[in-house]
């Protein structure tokens, strides 16, 4: 799991990254998106431990480059760095 440049939970998967859409009230299953536009692509996962139940749709895409998801996990990182030092100067 990655963050989002919102601060927003990412789910990836085979260099797909999906997005927390809902619950099922059924199954309890929380169901998440595709984060690319018009992809029908869905997986589902069970638990706080986000362990993978099935999957839904397929994906009308290809999947990112490991250097591209690398880069958003490290440009996140720093920007939460960055907040984190600000609220403490503001602390202080």
């Amino acid at each position: 799991m990655i963050l989002s440049e919102k601060g927003k939970p990412l789910l990836l998967s085979e260099n797909y990254k999906f997005r927390q859409y809902r619950e099922l009230e059924t199954t309890g299953e929380m169901c998440w998106c595709c984060t690319v536009k018009n992809c029908v692509a869905r997986i589902y996962t069970i638990g706080s431990e986000y362990v993978f139940s099935r999957k839904g749709g397929d994906h009308k895409h290809q999947p990112q480059s490991d250097q591209l998801i690398n880069r958003q996990r490290i440009s996140n990182q720093v920007k939460r760095k960055a907040e984190a030092d600000i609220a403490e100067r503001r602390e202080n």
